[in-house]
């Protein structure tokens, strides 16, 4: 393991004074955050920390806060660049694809940006009026996806923002019963399911979608969307039809404890073998929470769907 914190010009070796790392990362839900405890002190908030284990580059990050506890211990807690993103700003998305619309966000927030997939989609035109950049980016790939059936990640890869396409992102790694997993369990539920999507139009009513098989075992679950007719009516009836294909269904999670391994990260596809679930596929890390403690590596992994 590897942990070095930049502060006030100086780089200072916090590996052997680290008593515990936890490090999460999520698919969708911005910002990896890394917490350290440290025995010492005399860092300040914005300081860069990096974080490194078995050749990998897991985090590197800026300081956001700093809670010093008794006997000389230091929380240090570290966001990645995602962080930045949560800024609020006019957003003008005109004749943009998904790619462009990243790098003006980095550009405007002095952030750098890395290697991004192109999805060559430019996206229907629309303004978001002080809205958060990090919203609008994740709220434009699920916007590509229904669109194009295309699904990209966003997530940051040491200090380089960028952007991959799902399937991009498979590790080669076995999570299952005599690999890696001591305990797991499933939820099936219909909280975020819909069987009636609606979509209302500026000066063009509504548009209705259904499933009446669903509807009937279910009862009616209805979505609301307002569009700002940016649309074309072609990329209405897309969206519509994409919506229900995408929400008239069980939604599934599975979570895991595990053995740890820093591949496993938000976003990343793994392949999970569960045999008592009938399981045997790719699924996706939705949220995973690294715990390091005097050289014990655990993690708690939720996953989503299949990976496309």
């Amino acid at each position: 393991m590897k942990l070095y914190i930049e502060s006030s010009g100086k780089v200072f070796d916090l590996t052997d004074a680290a008593t515990g790392i936890t490090w999460e990362s999520t698919y969708r839900s911005g910002a990896a955050r890394l917490e350290v405890t440290v025995l010492g002190g005399g860092f300040s908030p914005g300081d860069l920390i990096t974080f490194e284990q078995d050749g990998q580059q897991a985090f590197s990050g800026r300081v956001f806060s700093i809670r010093r506890e008794g006997a000389g211990t230091v929380r240090l807690t570290a966001y990645d660049q995602l962080r930045y993103l949560k800024a609020q700003d006019v957003i003008f998305r005109k004749g943009m694809t998904l790619e462009a619309l990243l790098a003006q966000g980095c550009m405007a927030l002095g952030l750098r940006l890395g290697e991004c997939a192109s999805t060559g989609f430019p996206l229907p035109d629309k303004t978001f009026d002080n809205k958060v950049w990090l919203d609008v980016l994740y709220d434009s790939i699920q916007e590509l996806k229904r669109l194009t059936g295309a699904e990209y990640c966003l997530y940051d890869d040491f200090g380089a923002i960028r952007l991959a396409l799902l399937q991009d992102l498979r590790q080669p790694i076995i999570l299952g019963e005599g690999s890696l997993i001591t305990g797991y369990s499933q939820e099936e539920s219909l909280e975020n399911a819909a069987n009636r999507i609606k979509l209302v139009q500026p000066g063009n009513g509504a548009l209705l979608y259904e499933d009446n098989a669903s509807m009937k075992n279910w009862g009616v679950l209805q979505h609301l969307e307002k569009l700002d007719g940016g649309e074309n009516q072609a990329q209405a009836d897309q969206l519509g039809k994409s919506l229900l294909q995408e929400k008239n269904r069980v939604g599934k999670t599975l979570s895991l404890s595990c053995l740890g391994d820093l591949r496993v990260r938000g976003g990343r596809g793994v392949r999970v073998v569960l045999p008592d679930l009938s399981l045997d596929g790719w699924m996706v890390v939705d949220r995973v929470r690294h715990t390091i403690r005097h050289g014990d590596h655990t993690m708690e992994v939720e996953l989503v769907g299949g990976a496309q």
